[in-house]
């Protein structure tokens, strides 16, 4: 019981930490991306959840601001029910 318990803390970490950078104006485009690709294989509602912080904020240049963007709009309606 104790090793599953840990492993739910480190999976709670790794969405903390991954939500709070995907959400991150000045954090740098190839960290969130890497952050919307662990989110977006963690396929979970509190994955899907987190994603949608990306939507909070625009960045330069703009054609990275659309990709990352996209990219979560992908994943979230990949979700499909979950999403909901």
């Amino acid at each position: 019981m104790a090793f599953l318990g840990l492993f739910k803390e480190n999976k709670d970490k790794t969405l903390r930490k991954h939500a709070e950078r995907i959400a991150n104006k000045r954090a740098q485009s190839p960290d969130r991306w890497e952050s919307i690709k662990v989110l977006s294989a963690m396929n979970t509602p509190e994955a899907i959840s987190a994603m949608l912080g990306r939507f909070t904020f625009v960045s330069d240049p703009s054609i990275t601001d659309q990709e990352e963007k996209d990219a979560v709009f992908e994943s979230v309606v990949s979700a499909k029910e979950m999403a909901v």
